[in-house]
């Protein structure tokens, strides 16, 4: 494999190596995967965790869960339902956002959680979106 059609970064292999040892897809599925990403143009190559959710039919609860544990992010509202304080809360949040910004974080299914003194908690469903990043750093704090 030419380093031109590596994954960026050792990200995309190691969530692809962590998903084949948590036995959310098989070793063929990666390989599979690792595949499409060297045959798409770079100029709208997918990430490897994008093409395994989409092309293979992958539990993304199950994708996710890998992930978070990976990179040491936090899974909140796992299985419960957000209580109505919280949904008003987080309203309030996005509605005191600029629109570009709010509407982004919806497009890309993230929301702010929680606002505490210069630290905005994000629930996202992708955490290995790089957006999501320049996003936050948008945010006014």
């Amino acid at each position: 494999m030419k380093t031109a059609d590596k994954p960026k970064t050792i990200a995309g292999r190691r969530i692809g190596t962590s998903l084949v040892h948590e036995g959310v897809i098989t070793e063929e599925q990666f390989e599979k995967a690792l595949k499409t990403y060297q045959s798409e143009p770079a100029s709208v190559r997918r990430r490897l965790s994008t093409i395994i959710l989409e092309d293979f039919d992958v539990d993304r609860h199950e994708v996710m869960k890998v992930v978070t544990r990976l990179y040491a992010f936090r899974e909140v509202l796992q299985d419960e339902k957000p209580t109505e304080e919280l949904v008003q809360r987080i309203d309030k949040m996005l509605d005191d956002l600029p629109d570009e910004i709010s509407e982004d974080l919806i497009f890309r299914k993230s929301i702010p959680l929680k606002a505490d003194n210069d630290q905005i908690l994000i629930a996202t469903a992708d955490p290995t979106d790089p957006q999501i990043s320049k996003l936050a750093n948008e945010l006014p704090v």
